[in-house]
């Protein structure tokens, strides 16, 4: 009679991910010397041309390429959460005194997610990390894009361990970004346009406590 087959021996688990949670809108202020303007001047190039095969060549980036994981964790929040965080930074940055900002997310065909008091217009794009360097638009954000007193607003790093959250104003985006040919209202050139950049660093204790863990 043979002998019982050995035991194998025992897998280690690896211990799932953590689910990844939005920052603190409250714990960040904005660093000192930001909101400054950037790119004096800047607008964009014109995109690369398609090649002949009709594929588009990328846009140079001096960002690193991200890092590959096994396993994306699971966002523990919505889009709506995303974007309420973002709102939230821009209330931070603009709300004085009676100065406050008025959503305008529930209303249709405006296009703009936030008017001030001054009527000025404010059309967010929140990323839970870093923001590319093109951002699509409405034909209603198009069409309110023509207002002088318009801003598009790129709010980037949400997401905790994403990096430093920071906010983008970009005025007249119509003018000092490229329309990119590719079947959509698609504007490039968000990191070399004239902007007003605010770097909001997490500060305080609730740095550490998600917006919503």
């Amino acid at each position: 009679m043979t002998g019982a087959a050995p035991a194998l021996p025992a897998v280690p688990r690896v211990p799932a991910a953590p689910p990844r949670v939005l920052i603190d809108p409250s714990a960040a202020v904005p660093a000192a010397g930001s909101g400054t303007l950037v790119n004096l001047g800047g607008r964009a190039e014109t995109p690369v041309a398609p090649k002949p095969n009709g594929r588009r060549t990328r846009e140079p980036s001096d960002r690193p390429p991200p890092e590959r994981s096994r396993a994306t964790p699971p966002a523990a929040y919505t889009d709506r959460e995303r974007e309420d965080a973002g709102l939230a930074l821009l209330r931070s940055l603009l709300e004085r005194g009676d100065q406050k900002l008025q959503d305008l997310r529930h209303q249709l065909l405006v296009g703009a997610d936030a008017i001030d008091k001054s009527n000025r217009f404010y059309e967010l794009k929140v990323h839970a990390a870093s923001a590319p360097n093109t951002v699509s638009l409405t034909a209603s954000e198009i069409d309110r894009a023509r207002d002088p007193d318009f801003f598009l607003v790129i709010v980037s790093n949400v997401e905790q361990g994403t990096g430093t959250p920071e906010v983008r104003f970009i005025a007249d985006p119509l003018h000092r970004l490229a329309a990119v040919d590719d079947g959509s209202v698609t504007l490039s050139g968000v990191h070399q346009a004239e902007a007003f950049v605010y770097r909001m660093p997490l500060l305080g204790p609730s740095a550490d406590q998600g917006f919503l863990s």
